[in-house]
């Protein structure tokens, strides 16, 4: 039966046992963190579930797990949580710490920046590796910019809101004097006699877009950093590159025949006052806009393409 909510009275303590509990999955764990007696947090735990009228916890010998609404419960604690530092912080003007990742390392700046826009802040930055960054959110961190492993649509954990901050397209880079470097778009396919420059971490990648085309790439060199620019200009390999990035000299890139796009993307904890996401939100899109117009190739692209790129476009 639903409670009453005009009955419903907020107790810290007995929503810290609660979060306590579910944290451990364990009464004796979560007593012995809180310093209370068992039967003590048993009954803090109980007076919750007589409130709300819902079971939060299936007990039995062995272990202690959620309910649904408990599950629903926990998320929104954690929000009221963070929502308190926040506004504790806005109202004492004391700094709080607010941590913040990006992927993109030209992206960066975005600590600084948020720094000078919200003084009370103490803003810590860290650059992590693609795939790494979503399940940061809530475990340490408050807000990152991540980016999806290419086919895989990541699910955000609880508490995690996400803004598309572009669908950016998978090109590939070659040499100048390459036979193909003459095309707009390159087949994939016509590549396969190609050695192939790819970092460890995304091999995956390349072999499964390569096998869509019908061949297994001959990937002979691996490099985390920009591809060996020198290997690409004597003709002696091709790489995947982000459409963003600029061709060095003696290279060029070019768009595939297949679609292929990785979301890049702004994550949030919920409990994130509006204000900093808004302003984090807008600073990463027009950051990756500008990174975007700096290579002549890609900004004709994303102009040809404005409904596919409409957050690009919506940018100031």
């Amino acid at each position: 039966m639903s409670a009453d909510m005009s009955e419903v009275q907020m107790d810290w303590l007995d929503l810290t046992a609660f979060c306590e509990v579910a944290k451990h999955a364990s009464f004796t764990k979560a007593a012995e963190r809180m310093h209370l007696t068992q039967p003590v947090l048993s009954t803090r735990i109980r007076r919750l579930e007589r409130m709300l009228g819902v079971e939060l916890l299936h007990r039995s010998t062995r272990r202690v797990t959620l309910s649904q609404p408990g599950h629903r419960l926990l998320r929104h604690v954690q929000g009221l949580r963070q929502s308190w530092h926040h506004a504790v912080a806005d109202v004492t003007r004391g700094d709080i710490r607010f941590t913040v990742a990006t992927t993109i390392p030209e992206l960066c700046s975005l600590a600084a920046a948020t720094n000078h826009h919200f003084p009370h802040l103490r803003v810590e930055y860290e650059l992590r590796i693609p795939g790494t960054a979503l399940p940061a959110v809530g475990a340490g961190f408050d807000a990152v910019q991540g980016a999806d492993p290419l086919f895989h649509n990541v699910v955000p954990p609880a508490q995690v809101e996400i803004g598309t901050i572009v669908h950016e397209p998978v090109w590939v880079m070659l040499s100048e004097q390459h036979p193909l470097a003459a095309h707009s778009r390159i087949r994939l396919h016509a590549l396969s006699d190609e050695a192939w420059i790819e970092a460890p971490e995304s091999s995956d990648e390349l072999i499964a877009i390569c096998i869509e085309a019908g061949f297994v790439p001959d990937i002979r060199y691996r490099s985390r950093t920009l591809p060996a620019v020198d290997l690409i200009q004597a003709c002696n390999a091709v790489s995947l590159i982000q459409a963003r990035v600029p061709a060095p000299a003696g290279c060029v890139t070019r768009p595939l025949d297949i679609d292929v796009r990785r979301h890049i993307f702004y994550a949030w904890h919920s409990g994130t006052p509006q204000s900093i996401v808004r302003f984090q939100y807008d600073f990463l899109r027009a950051g990756y806009r500008k990174l975007a117009f700096r290579n002549p190739a890609y900004r004709q692209f994303i102009e040809s393409e404005p409904q596919r790129f409409a957050e690009l476009h919506n940018t100031v």
